[in-house]
């Protein structure tokens, strides 16, 4: 399973407490092709693979016809997440373009649906591991 989580929504914490894998963009130096291979080929041998959600990986999955599940945070907790943000050490330049782009980001995963993406929203100040306890429980995460 691949599993994009947008900024801030506990990719690092939930690798921290599962056997789940926060593939981290970094190293990939925006090689949106072989991240996604990278995720696709760990996915295809059993792991839970966490990536970011930029949309040029976003794109590569949909070329690759590679299924992904998009996790993001209710548009209304900006305040919260750009507060998470700074509680973590981000970098101003960071938050600036979160705050920024808020908006246009979640709302181009939203609205741009198609038949490998699945959307979660979050609860209100929610978080990955949260996710993933109610998938555990019961299959009624996906909107």
């Amino acid at each position: 399973m691949i599993i994009c989580g947008f900024p801030g929504t506990g990719k690092s914490m939930m690798a921290k407490f599962s056997r789940w894998v926060d593939l981290e963009s970094t190293p990939f130096e925006k090689d949106w092709e072989r991240y996604a291979k990278v995720a696709k080929h760990m996915s295809d041998n059993g792991y839970t693979v966490m990536v970011s959600t930029h949309r040029e990986l976003l794109a590569m999955f949909e070329q690759m016809e590679v299924s992904y599940t998009v996790i993001i945070p209710p548009i209304t907790d900006k305040e919260i997440y750009l507060n998470r943000y700074d509680m973590r050490g981000n970098s101003y330049d960071f938050i600036r373009q979160l705050d920024t782009n808020w908006q246009q980001w979640i709302s181009e995963i939203v609205e741009k649906p198609t038949v490998l993406k699945t959307v979660v929203v979050l609860p209100k100040d929610g978080c990955i591991k949260a996710f993933a306890d109610k998938f555990g429980k019961e299959n009624r995460w996906m909107i």
